[in-house]
């Protein structure tokens, strides 16, 4: 993933180290080059193998989010960290998945004009989930976008989320599109907390 500043070129990526540890790491380029790269976060995730689960990155203003999916140790969590300096530093918010209906990643994020976040992801049910997180970090409840089991199979693809109407909070209008194995693409529009498939 990455995202364009004025002065920098941030990016986000699943790294792999030679304990096969694959993480979500972070580097940046400014007119001296590149960073080298340093973890958002250490989740330890240890896999043999490509998770197909990469990071998502999301900028307004200084405000930057970064959003991925872990298994470490055997637990299926969507996490979500912050940077209010424009990614010279990285504070971890929340993990925003229920338990009870592990996610299976698959994520995106975007951040609004008041610095609030919303970010998506799969449920191990197929279903998509959404959360909410505001400027100071606190999470909203999950809402779910209905019929939409196809999503989680690997031919449903990675659900995108743009924008489509900056105002604040719950406020905001956004759009999630999804492939349905089978058929055409259909857009599946999320307005004030209410899903609404067009």
């Amino acid at each position: 993933a990455a995202v364009v500043t004025p002065k920098k070129t941030l990016v986000a990526y699943r790294d792999r180290s030679v304990d096969e540890i694959r993480d979500i790491s972070f580097v940046q380029k400014t007119n001296e080059g590149w960073s080298s790269p340093s973890l958002v976060h250490a989740d330890n995730w240890k896999i043999a193998g490509c998770p197909v689960n990469g990071a998502q990155l999301s900028r307004r203003g200084a405000q930057v989010a970064v959003s991925w999916f872990t298994a470490a140790n055997d637990q299926p969590r969507v996490y979500t960290a912050r940077s209010t300096n424009i990614a010279r530093s990285w504070n971890l918010v929340a993990s925003l998945g229920d338990p009870a209906k592990p996610p299976r990643g698959a994520v995106s994020s975007v951040v609004l004009r008041d610095g609030s976040q919303w970010t998506s992801w799969v449920e191990s049910t197929g279903a998509i989930a959404l959360r909410s997180v505001n400027s100071s970090g606190r999470t909203g409840p999950i809402h779910r976008l209905t019929n939409t089991a196809a999503a989680g199979t690997r031919a449903g693809g990675i659900p995108c989320m743009v924008v489509l109407d900056n105002r604040s909070g719950d406020n905001a209008r956004l759009l999630i599109i999804r492939t349905d194995p089978g058929s055409d693409s259909q857009a599946v529009s999320y307005t004030h907390l209410r899903a609404h498939e067009t």
